[in-house]
């Protein structure tokens, strides 16, 4: 994303890119001349489609900007009143979307909170690390006994339907699958991204870690889809 666009990027702007222009009010207008007058600051004006534009009033959305963009519909969360748990009572989110600049949370009302993701990403982070220090399997076995589905049932499910392999998604940018070979040993996990976008590692799973992977899913249209590959 950029914001306040130079002529030379707006040049240079990708097919797949959006160019956007805010569309300001003649109060701001108004205060945006007589302050640029006040501090003596020179108003930059930049072309685009044979038109001109206030360089202020302008961003350039990257197609990876606009690709990245993860929605959660109806989050269940926690709300606590105070120190004590006892208070806590749970409520629903209508919408979180995940971007790569921030998390916007929508409220009930309408409001919307917006969360730069830097600091959440820099903590998530550190605490992959911490987590890759850690008893991985004891971490799973914690888990799994909270889901409905456990990694057992998915073996017996690729052995009763003669599963070989299954694609849960694509690459957003090439569309190239991410592949699950099933194996009496694992899972292997085979990323076939030749762009780099998908960061997926080659490796082998087990099904228990699958088990994981398929609870975690809170999209729903993936749901159904996951279900309807599954029988569940």
């Amino acid at each position: 994303m950029i914001v306040k666009p130079s002529q030379y990027d707006i040049d240079n702007i990708n097919d797949n890119d959006l160019f956007y222009v805010y569309k300001r009010n003649i109060r701001y207008k108004v205060l945006r001349f007589i302050l640029n007058k006040l501090l003596s600051t020179p108003t930059v004006v930049v072309t685009y489609n044979g038109k001109q534009y206030n360089q202020d009033d302008c961003i350039i959305f990257r197609s990876s900007d606009l690709l990245c963009q993860q929605q959660l519909d109806n989050v269940i969360c926690n709300v606590t009143k105070g120190k004590i748990f006892k208070n806590t009572t749970t409520t629903k989110l209508p919408k979180v979307t995940v971007t790569l600049y921030s998390i916007n949370i929508t409220f009930k009302n309408g409001n919307i909170l917006s969360i730069p993701i830097n600091k959440i990403q820099n903590s998530i982070n550190k605490n992959t690390l911490i987590f890759n220090t850690i008893d991985k399997q004891q971490i799973i076995k914690d888990e799994i006994k909270y889901i409905r589905y456990k990694g057992d049932w998915y073996k017996n499910a690729v052995s009763q339907y003669n599963i070989k392999s299954w694609t849960p998604s694509y690459c957003y940018l090439c569309g190239k699958p991410l592949v699950y070979t099933f194996t009496n040993n694992g899972i292997d996990v085979i990323n076939k991204c030749d762009c780099g976008f998908n960061k997926v590692e080659q490796s082998t799973i087990t099904y228990d870690e699958l088990a994981l992977w398929c609870d975690s899913q809170t999209n729903k249209s993936i749901i159904n889809q996951y279900n309807k590959f599954w029988h569940r």
